[in-house]
């Protein structure tokens, strides 16, 4: 079974195709979400750290043992809390819970 598009920018209907035979517009739904991932990660990569992630890198790649230690053990702490809250929200999700 032939499926058939309409073309958004020039109205053409297609037969099974992945661009508009009269204009070159993507027309296919997976190459038109391939196109707006890719704009996604270009936006990503463009995109400058944040303040905080600046902050974080530095705790982390510091030279003084004191405050790596530091970061290591907050890191430590949010990393068992959210291991905790997981577990609660699967067995509350759970069918027999």
């Amino acid at each position: 079974m032939a499926v058939e598009r309409r073309c958004p920018s020039c109205g053409h209907w297609n037969k099974d195709e992945d661009r508009c035979v009269k204009c070159g517009t993507p027309i296919s739904p997976t190459l038109i979400e391939e196109i707006r991932e890719d704009k996604r990660e270009e936006i990503r990569r463009n995109t400058p750290p944040t303040k905080l992630d600046i902050f974080v890198e530095k705790w982390k790649n510091s030279r003084f043992f004191l405050v790596k230690a530091t970061y290591y053990i907050l890191y430590s702490i949010a990393f068992t809390f959210m291991a905790i809250a997981s577990f609660f929200a699967w067995l509350a999700a759970s069918p027999n819970g």
